[in-house]
């Protein structure tokens, strides 16, 4: 049995790393110190994160974009 990681799953883990590092390890001091994010800050990293595909990605395309 191949128990290998497909060129899918490595490239989505890739993207989560990347984007983890590069949009949101920034603002983890924020977030631990005041347990919030501001809206506007919340908007942009959603966006973002729905730029790379990885905002609700675990949804079926079937359920909505």
């Amino acid at each position: 049995m191949n128990f290998d990681l497909s060129e899918e799953q490595n490239l989505l883990i890739q993207t989560t790393r990347s984007f983890v590092k590069n949009e949101l390890l920034q603002h983890e001091e924020l977030l631990e110190r005041t347990n919030n994010l501001p809206k506007e800050l919340y908007e942009e990293i959603k966006k973002k994160s729905y730029e790379v595909g990885l905002y609700a990605c675990n949804m079926p395309k079937e359920h909505g974009e």
